[in-house]
């Protein structure tokens, strides 16, 4: 059994609809046939071959906008400063 796991710390992904009724779906604006987003990428996986000539493999991919974790992280830091200075 073999266990991965990948970051990709900065990545793009571009997300193309021709069909208006699709727009909505993929996050695409009615007015455009394409969005780009900037961001973060997890990719994990299990590599599981226990019978001869059998291998399941098993991935999961998850991709999140960079500003939501800046906005976390700013959040998080505010948070720590306010505590360490109203221990003070």
């Amino acid at each position: 059994m073999i266990f991965f796991l990948l970051i990709f710390t900065s990545c793009g992904r571009i997300s193309t609809s021709v069909d208006p009724t699709l727009r909505a779906k993929y996050g695409v604006e009615l007015d455009q046939t394409s969005r780009s987003a900037f961001g973060l990428s997890f990719k994990g996986g299990v590599n599981y071959a226990r019978i001869e000539n059998f291998k399941v493999i098993s991935t999961l991919g998850l991709f999140t906008l960079i500003i939501k974790i800046l906005v976390i992280l700013m959040s998080i830091g505010i948070w720590l400063f306010l505590i360490n200075f109203l221990k003070c």
